[in-house]
């Protein structure tokens, strides 16, 4: 989302990104800095793509850009290596952003001022889409615990709504029934349980409380009063979430309403810095909860509610453009903090299947055994059931074929994971590519009359010191005598449906036959390309043809291998793997588009160095093998820093760790236990080093 206005009247100050957060320099560069020569093509190209930005179509925009204003950015302003690694709709607002820097009086001012209001109208239809995103904040049956009441208007305003929920409301001490008594009376008469002297933040020790649940637990515009006291409203917060996420149901929810720009997420607005901020969703995080959408606090359906400030103080606060957070709780990170748990982690994991039982690295079990291609709502489910209902309409007989039927592993050297079948101990190899089974594949194939065969499966990839790589991958296999072109008709499609109208398919026939194995005589890569040329072909699927043995004699065969998790990173705008698979991310529909909701709808990654001494048990390999099994769901990133030798032979090895968290709540407290409770005790015992 864009926030143009804002970083309108922000010349002299600088600028904060905060997607980038250093992309954006401090350094003013007035528009004479790019000579003037340049400035009717940036006013034509601002100009011209004002409407492409009240589509919200930022592909079309980008497109626009590479021919006429891109070249023109000051470099300077945005570095280039971090504009090259955001998405569509990060560059539209760094590109802006820059322009509003360097530019400011005349006719550019002009342009400006019209590209923000276009661009304000843009962030209240994203809101409006963002909330159509989202059920309705009450179901039928709720029983809402509403704290801080202050005058309880707000209470009377849901009560008014006449929903079918059970409403407790409360409030900090009892001096509020002087100036509160009529609220308090009605709701009453209308059923509603009034309890005075409740405390936020100690909820659970409540003498009533504490012994319930609540479905929803909601605090409007917490405070402590006064100003200038943002680390004592974090702490409010944080000890709220500590206290409320103790009441919520598992599958309940707790909603904070703050003031325009208090909360520090990504739709805030204004921006400001992390830490001008109250870090709501790191304050939720020390009661594991997770954000998991954002509103608009509507005034209209809430007519009688006056805000009264700190205590019924008589300075109300402001909340027009105000957002309610809604948290969801999740289990913790780590259980227990127990080393003989956490060694666990680093045992061979017994992988169950058809064919043997095979001993691998546990990541590769757990990944396996919450399967995307089973956990219904996820993005490949879904790209998997549009698949099958394609295949199924373009051919009379259809053959469905799953792990039941196919190895996990293969004889040949596949190059994926090596795993050993247990008790006889014999080494394999994890399948890298469903090819690597296309024989098992054809075996089945040449006893059937079928049309097509459809095998969805998982493919195992070697971890090492790469940790945007997953550790599995979702690969769909279609073989069939004639394949009609379906997996490019089935991108096409899908493409369309999610439109994707700045996407093409493009097809590039192998050149060498160094590609080739199977008897294989001819091949394809079939890539998805944008039409900003700056971007990247990702191939998501291959294709090759070949003679296999049917009932009856020899046939020409093609197979496919369909990469879905690709696909479904280009299509919902994954940028992380670990969205792809965490439990609580689903694809929902708005207007019959397909879109992904997050499991976390904003999370922050938190950056440590680790140091430790060398010892003779160490090696650079299993350090990374260590990090794999007991932290990749959030550790994204690993760098090497130095190894130090000492004269005398000491070696000490550093190491800078970033996390995030994309599933469950982490916060910064949080993933400094993690980095000294769990990774560094766990490399203390396994590698007998010494952190430092």
């Amino acid at each position: 989302m864009l926030y143009a206005k804002s970083v309108m009247c922000r010349y002299s100050s600088g600028l904060y990104n905060r997607s980038t957060s250093t992309a954006i320099t401090k350094k003013k560069v007035p528009l004479a800095r790019h000579g003037f020569k340049y400035a009717d093509t940036i006013k034509e190209a601002v100009t011209a793509s004002l409407h492409l930005l009240s589509t919200d179509n930022y592909s079309a925009v980008l497109h626009h850009m590479p021919h006429q204003w891109e070249k023109h950015i000051d470099h300077s302003v945005i570095e280039p290596n971090v504009y090259k690694e955001t998405d569509e709709r990060q560059r539209v607002e760094m590109i802006f952003q820059s322009l509003f820097y360097i530019g400011k009086g005349g006719w550019f001012d002009s342009v400006l001022r019209q590209a923000s209001d276009i661009v304000d109208d843009l962030c209240d239809r994203r809101f409006d889409l963002l909330k159509s995103m989202h059920p309705d904040t009450y179901v039928a049956g709720d029983t809402v615990l509403l704290v801080g009441e202050g005058n309880f208007s707000f209470a009377v305003s849901l009560v008014d709504l006449n929903l079918p929920i059970t409403v407790t409301a409360s409030c900090l001490g009892s001096d509020m029934i002087k100036t509160s008594g009529d609220n308090i009376a009605y709701l009453k008469a209308k059923g509603v349980r009034v309890l005075l002297d409740v405390d936020a933040t100690k909820l659970d020790e409540h003498c009533v409380l504490r012994n319930e649940k609540f479905s929803k637990i909601i605090f409007n515009f917490p405070h402590v009063g006064g100003k200038m006291k943002i680390h004592l409203n974090r702490a409010l917060l944080k000890r709220f979430f500590q206290s409320a996420s103790k009441l919520v149901t598992l599958e309940g929810r707790v909603l904070v309403s703050l003031c325009k720009g208090q909360g520090g997420t990504r739709v805030d607005k204004p921006v400001r810095r992390w830490d001008d901020t109250w870090q709501v969703v790191e304050m939720a995080a020390h009661g594991n909860l997770v954000l998991v959408s954002v509103e608009k606090f509507r005034n209209d359906i809430y007519p009688k509610y006056t805000s009264v400030g700190y205590r019924g103080g008589g300075c109300a606060f402001h909340i027009d453009g105000a957002l309610v957070y809604v948290f969801s709780k999740r289990e913790p990170l780590y259980p227990s903090l127990e080393v003989e748990t956490l060694l666990k982690c680093l045992d061979g994991q017994v992988l169950q299947t058809n064919f043997g039982n095979l001993v691998c690295e546990g990541v590769y079990n757990i990944k396996y055994r919450n399967s995307l291609f089973e956990m219904e709502g996820s993005a490949v489910h879904y790209l998997c059931e549009q698949l099958k209902t394609l295949v199924k309409t373009s051919y009379a007989k259809v053959r469905h074929i799953s792990d039941i039927d196919v190895p996990l592993h293969t004889e040949l050297p596949s190059g994926g994971p090596v795993c050993y079948t247990e008790g006889e101990g014999f080494e394999h190899t994890l399948r890298h590519c469903l090819l690597d089974v296309l024989d098992q594949v054809l075996q089945l194939w040449n006893h059937t009359s079928d049309d097509i065969m459809m095998y969805p499966g998982l493919v195992f990839n070697n971890i090492g010191t790469d940790f945007s790589c997953p550790p599995l991958s979702c690969h769909v296999l279609l073989l069939g005598h004639d394949l009609q072109d379906i997996t490019e008709h089935y991108l096409r499609r899908m493409l369309d449906t999610c439109k994707k109208d700045a996407m093409y398919v493009s097809v590039a026939h192998f050149e060498t036959a160094a590609e080739f194995w199977h008897g294989f005589t001819s091949g394809k890569n079939i890539f998805i390309r944008s039409d900003n040329l700056s971007d990247i072909p990702v191939k998501v699927a291959q294709e090759f043809s070949f003679t296999a043995e049917r009932i009856g004699g020899f046939t020409c065969t093609s197979v496919t291998v369909i990469y879905l998790d690709q696909l479904s990173r280009l299509l919902f705008d994954i940028d992380n793997w670990r969205q792809l698979w965490a439990r609580h991310s689903l694809v929902i529909f708005n207007e019959n588009i397909p879109l992904f909701k997050h499991s976390c709808f904003d999370s922050r990654a938190y950056t440590f160095d680790i140091c430790f001494s060398d010892s003779s048990n160490f090696s650079v390999v299993e350090f990374y093998n260590i990090l794999w099994q007991v932290a990749a769901d959030i550790i994204i990133n690993v760098e090497f820093l130095n190894l130090f030798e000492s004269p005398d032979g000491w070696r000490s090895h550093c190491y800078r760790i970033t996390y995030q968290s994309f599933e469950k709540a982490l916060s910064r407290e949080q993933a400094i236990i993690i980095q000294e409770a769990v990774i560094g005790r766990v490399l203390c015992v396994k590698l007998g080093v010494s952190i430092r």
